[in-house]
């Protein structure tokens, strides 16, 4: 599982970036591959790099196929 932060120090600069919500398998961009990746650890098959915090939509601690219906109004409210 991914951190809920990515923290970096580099020339005398901390950098702290949370993680886009949505965005559950990391890469960058919120698609359907984030809905598909929260609908796979429903069923137990987690990805490498699978971010709860960012695939908890819903933000009730608790990643159900609500999160992943909330993916999918990301995408379609917002392009993805």
């Amino acid at each position: 599982m991914s951190e809920k932060y990515s923290i970096t120090y580099q020339s005398g600069t901390l950098t702290i970036v949370a993680p886009v919500l949505g965005d559950a398998n990391g890469d960058g961009k919120i698609t359907i591959t984030d809905a598909v990746a929260i609908v796979n650890y429903i069923l137990g098959n987690a990805s490498p790099g699978f971010n709860i915090q960012a695939a908890d939509v819903s933000g009730d601690n608790d990643i159900t196929i609500t999160d992943a219906v909330g993916v999918v109004n990301i995408i379609l409210n917002n392009g993805g």
